[in-house]
């Protein structure tokens, strides 16, 4: 990115600039016939002389980088009702205590008091209340 961003300004700051993959002025050098260029809220205009300027192809989406999908779409999440959360913590607080989530015994202590830290006689377990609220807060 950063390379890149270098060279658009110096397209912009330089009409007459011919870029080239192997460019020893900027010290780096791209693989035209494994890099793409994608936009974003960039003008038909604009991505044909960036196009033609730097040589890259124009890329479209979603494709994978890394192993990772990229795509337009923005993810849709959604809160777990707090029927399923209660229903998890029931499971794993049996299995927790007796080591069966089958099991109907009563627990030896509160779910809310093993989400303390160790340090404060808690098990340090996720409040799934505040995981959910807190992932759909990074999300929007």
């Amino acid at each position: 990115m950063e390379y890149l961003t270098r060279s658009l300004k110096n397209l912009k700051d330089q009409p007459n600039f011919n870029y080239h993959p192997r460019c020893e002025r900027l010290g780096l050098v791209a693989n035209l016939n494994k890099s793409n260029i994608y936009f974003g809220g960039v003008s038909s205009a604009v991505q044909q002389e960036i196009t033609q300027k730097t040589g890259f192809s124009i890329g479209e989406l979603p494709f994978r980088y890394l192993g990772v999908p990229l795509s337009t779409k923005k993810l849709s999440i959604f809160p777990l009702p707090k029927k399923i959360i209660q229903q998890v913590e029931v499971i794993c607080t049996k299995f927790l205590w007796i080591g069966d989530s089958s099991s109907s015994k009563k627990t030896l202590a509160a779910w809310n008091k093993l989400y303390r830290p160790k340090t404060k006689g808690g098990l340090n377990a996720t409040d799934l209340n505040t995981w959910n609220r807190v992932a759909l807060l990074k999300h929007m």
